[in-house]
């Protein structure tokens, strides 16, 4: 269901309680209008999904050949050069691109001045 304010493209179906989180106690807090917000992430959903899909098709394809391997072939006596092999031949194991960087734009003071991450390795 759509939130009473109305503002949720019909393309969206957002659960109401969330819907009344976001209008409510998340909206009030920025200069965004619900009708802002909700237009915007139609966009986002309707320019992602097609790719989302694509992934989500991939995965599926991939876990098969995985699936089937295992039913043929008893993994304990397998040599993991082998399996790797295999994995590489789907695509699940692919060569490591080139280095990369990313950039940043508007980032809040608190989260730009964040030292080294001391709990990711």
């Amino acid at each position: 269901m759509n939130s009473p304010l109305k503002a949720i493209p019909s393309t969206l179906n957002i659960n109401d309680e969330f819907s009344q989180f976001i209008d409510n106690e998340v909206l009030p807090l920025t200069e965004v209008s619900p009708s802002q917000f909700w237009s915007g992430l139609e966009s986002i959903v309707a320019n992602f999904s097609p790719r989302n899909q694509a992934l989500i098709e991939k995965r599926e394809t991939l876990q098969k050949s995985i699936d089937q391997w295992h039913k043929k072939n008893d993994y304990k006596d397998t040599d993991h050069a082998e399996y790797e092999r295999f994995l590489r031949a789907i695509g699940y194991i692919v060569e490591e691109g080139d280095d990369f960087s990313i950039e940043t734009k508007n980032v809040d003071d608190e989260v730009a001045t964040i030292e080294e991450c001391t709990f990711c390795a």
